[in-house]
Protein backbone atom coordinates (compact mmCIF):
# COMPACT_ATOMS: atom_id res chain seq x y z
CA UNK A 1 0.00 0.00 0.00
CA UNK A 2 2.97 2.28 0.57
CA UNK A 3 3.88 1.80 -3.10
CA UNK A 4 0.30 2.62 -4.18
CA UNK A 5 0.36 5.76 -2.05
CA UNK A 6 3.78 6.78 -3.34
CA UNK A 7 5.82 6.38 -0.16
CA UNK A 8 7.99 3.77 -1.86
CA UNK A 9 9.07 3.23 -5.43
CA UNK A 10 8.42 -0.24 -6.87
CA UNK A 11 11.42 -2.34 -7.95
CA UNK A 12 9.51 -3.31 -11.08
CA UNK A 13 6.19 -2.51 -12.66
CA UNK A 14 4.02 0.55 -12.23
CA UNK A 15 0.94 1.73 -10.40
CA UNK A 16 -2.18 2.81 -12.25
CA UNK A 17 -5.33 4.36 -10.85
CA UNK A 18 -8.30 4.32 -13.22
CA UNK A 19 -6.01 3.79 -16.20
CA UNK A 20 -3.67 6.64 -15.26
CA UNK A 21 -0.06 5.81 -14.42
CA UNK A 22 1.15 7.39 -11.20
CA UNK A 23 4.59 8.92 -10.84
CA UNK A 24 6.52 6.47 -8.62
CA UNK A 25 7.46 7.64 -5.16
CA UNK A 26 5.19 10.69 -5.24
CA UNK A 27 2.37 10.75 -2.65
CA UNK A 28 1.06 13.94 -4.28
CA UNK A 29 0.45 11.96 -7.50
CA UNK A 30 -1.60 9.42 -5.53
CA UNK A 31 -3.55 12.15 -3.74
CA UNK A 32 -4.23 13.94 -7.04
CA UNK A 33 -5.49 10.61 -8.46
CA UNK A 34 -7.99 10.29 -5.59
CA UNK A 35 -6.06 7.94 -3.30
CA UNK A 36 -6.06 8.70 0.43
CA UNK A 37 -4.26 6.85 3.19
CA UNK A 38 -4.93 6.73 6.90
CA UNK A 39 -1.77 5.44 8.52
CA UNK A 40 -1.67 3.31 11.63
CA UNK A 41 0.46 6.02 13.25
CA UNK A 42 -1.19 9.33 12.54
CA UNK A 43 0.70 12.25 11.03
CA UNK A 44 -0.77 15.13 12.89
CA UNK A 45 0.02 18.48 14.46
CA UNK A 46 -1.46 18.26 17.99
CA UNK A 47 -1.07 22.01 18.60
CA UNK A 48 -3.34 22.86 15.63
CA UNK A 49 -7.11 22.68 15.33
CA UNK A 50 -9.01 20.02 13.41
CA UNK A 51 -9.60 22.45 10.54
CA UNK A 52 -5.94 23.49 10.44
CA UNK A 53 -4.83 19.84 10.39
CA UNK A 54 -7.25 19.03 7.57
CA UNK A 55 -6.12 22.05 5.53
CA UNK A 56 -2.39 21.40 6.01
CA UNK A 57 -0.78 20.78 2.65
CA UNK A 58 -3.89 21.60 0.63
CA UNK A 59 -3.12 25.19 -0.30
CA UNK A 60 -0.08 26.87 -1.77
CA UNK A 61 2.31 28.36 0.76
CA UNK A 62 2.54 31.37 -1.56
CA UNK A 63 -1.09 32.30 -1.04
CA UNK A 64 -1.21 35.40 1.15
CA UNK A 65 -4.26 34.17 3.07
CA UNK A 66 -5.87 30.75 3.35
CA UNK A 67 -9.57 30.41 2.59
CA UNK A 68 -10.75 28.99 5.90
CA UNK A 69 -14.40 29.84 5.23
CA UNK A 70 -14.55 27.62 2.15
CA UNK A 71 -12.51 24.93 3.91
CA UNK A 72 -14.84 25.01 6.93
CA UNK A 73 -17.90 24.57 4.69
CA UNK A 74 -16.28 21.71 2.76
CA UNK A 75 -15.25 19.99 5.99
CA UNK A 76 -18.78 20.37 7.41
CA UNK A 77 -20.28 18.86 4.24
CA UNK A 78 -17.92 15.87 4.33
CA UNK A 79 -18.51 15.38 8.06
CA UNK A 80 -22.27 15.38 7.54
CA UNK A 81 -22.15 13.17 4.44
CA UNK A 82 -20.18 10.39 6.12
CA UNK A 83 -21.32 10.77 9.74
CA UNK A 84 -17.91 11.94 10.97
CA UNK A 85 -19.00 14.79 13.23
CA UNK A 86 -16.19 16.69 14.90
CA UNK A 87 -15.63 20.24 16.12
CA UNK A 88 -13.42 21.95 13.51
CA UNK A 89 -12.09 24.35 16.15
CA UNK A 90 -11.04 21.66 18.65
CA UNK A 91 -7.30 21.28 19.25
CA UNK A 92 -6.12 17.88 18.13
CA UNK A 93 -4.31 17.37 21.45
CA UNK A 94 -7.69 17.55 23.23
CA UNK A 95 -9.27 14.75 21.17
CA UNK A 96 -9.48 11.03 21.87
CA UNK A 97 -7.50 8.64 19.67
CA UNK A 98 -10.71 7.68 17.86
CA UNK A 99 -11.49 11.34 17.16
CA UNK A 100 -7.94 11.91 15.93
CA UNK A 101 -8.36 9.01 13.52
CA UNK A 102 -11.61 10.62 12.34
CA UNK A 103 -9.57 13.74 11.53
CA UNK A 104 -7.15 11.63 9.45
CA UNK A 105 -10.09 10.15 7.52
CA UNK A 106 -11.61 13.61 7.03
CA UNK A 107 -8.26 14.90 5.77
CA UNK A 108 -8.16 12.19 3.09
CA UNK A 109 -11.77 12.88 2.11
CA UNK A 110 -11.11 16.63 2.08
CA UNK A 111 -8.47 15.90 -0.57
CA UNK A 112 -11.24 14.23 -2.65
CA UNK A 113 -10.12 10.63 -2.06
CA UNK A 114 -12.37 8.02 -3.63
CA UNK A 115 -9.95 5.20 -2.80
CA UNK A 116 -9.17 5.11 0.90
CA UNK A 117 -6.42 2.92 2.36
CA UNK A 118 -6.79 2.23 6.09
CA UNK A 119 -3.69 0.70 7.69
CA UNK A 120 -4.57 -1.22 10.87
CA UNK A 121 -7.36 1.27 11.66
CA UNK A 122 -8.69 -0.55 14.73
CA UNK A 123 -5.31 -1.13 16.41
CA UNK A 124 -5.68 1.97 18.60
CA UNK A 125 -9.46 2.00 19.00
CA UNK A 126 -11.74 0.81 21.76
CA UNK A 127 -14.41 -1.74 20.76
CA UNK A 128 -17.06 1.01 20.67
CA UNK A 129 -14.85 3.23 18.49
CA UNK A 130 -14.14 0.29 16.16
CA UNK A 131 -17.88 -0.35 15.76
CA UNK A 132 -18.44 3.34 14.90
CA UNK A 133 -15.61 3.10 12.37
CA UNK A 134 -17.22 0.05 10.72
CA UNK A 135 -20.54 1.91 10.48
CA UNK A 136 -18.71 4.81 8.80
CA UNK A 137 -16.86 2.49 6.42
CA UNK A 138 -20.12 0.78 5.38
CA UNK A 139 -21.62 4.20 4.62
CA UNK A 140 -18.55 5.17 2.59
CA UNK A 141 -18.78 1.97 0.55
CA UNK A 142 -22.52 2.52 0.08
CA UNK A 143 -21.70 5.95 -1.36
CA UNK A 144 -19.21 4.49 -3.83
CA UNK A 145 -15.83 4.86 -2.15
CA UNK A 146 -13.34 2.03 -2.56
CA UNK A 147 -11.82 0.99 0.74
CA UNK A 148 -8.65 -0.98 1.35
CA UNK A 149 -8.74 -2.25 4.93
CA UNK A 150 -5.41 -3.63 6.20
CA UNK A 151 -5.57 -5.68 9.38
CA UNK A 152 -4.22 -8.74 11.13
CA UNK A 153 -7.55 -9.13 12.95
CA UNK A 154 -9.19 -11.61 10.61
CA UNK A 155 -12.57 -11.54 12.35
CA UNK A 156 -12.75 -7.79 11.61
CA UNK A 157 -11.62 -8.30 8.02
CA UNK A 158 -14.29 -10.91 7.40
CA UNK A 159 -16.94 -8.73 9.06
CA UNK A 160 -15.98 -5.55 7.21
CA UNK A 161 -14.84 -6.65 3.75
CA UNK A 162 -16.53 -7.74 0.57
CA UNK A 163 -13.34 -9.24 -0.83
CA UNK A 164 -10.18 -10.42 0.95
CA UNK A 165 -6.68 -10.52 -0.54
CA UNK A 166 -3.86 -12.20 1.41
CA UNK A 167 -0.34 -10.94 0.61
CA UNK A 168 2.83 -12.84 1.50
CA UNK A 169 6.33 -11.93 0.43
CA UNK A 170 5.06 -9.12 -1.76
CA UNK A 171 2.64 -11.32 -3.72
CA UNK A 172 -1.07 -11.97 -3.46
CA UNK A 173 -1.35 -15.62 -2.41
CA UNK A 174 -5.13 -15.76 -1.97
CA UNK A 175 -8.18 -13.81 -3.02
CA UNK A 176 -11.70 -14.65 -1.87
CA UNK A 177 -15.13 -13.20 -1.36
CA UNK A 178 -15.33 -12.53 2.39
CA UNK A 179 -18.78 -14.11 2.59
CA UNK A 180 -17.42 -17.35 1.08
CA UNK A 181 -14.39 -17.93 3.29
CA UNK A 182 -13.36 -18.64 6.85
CA UNK A 183 -10.35 -17.53 8.89
CA UNK A 184 -8.46 -20.81 8.51
CA UNK A 185 -8.50 -20.49 4.69
CA UNK A 186 -6.74 -17.16 5.00
CA UNK A 187 -4.02 -18.28 7.37
CA UNK A 188 -2.92 -21.52 5.67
Amino acid sequence: MSILFGHYTPDTGSVEVEGRKLTPGRPRAAIDAGVGMVHQHFSRAPNLTVLENVMTGTQSLWKPKSDTGTARRKLAEISERFGLAIDPDARLSDLSVGEQQRVEILKALYNDAHILILDEPTAVLTNAEAERLFTTLREMARQGLSLIFISHKLHEVLAAADRVVVPRGGKAVAERQASETIKSELTD
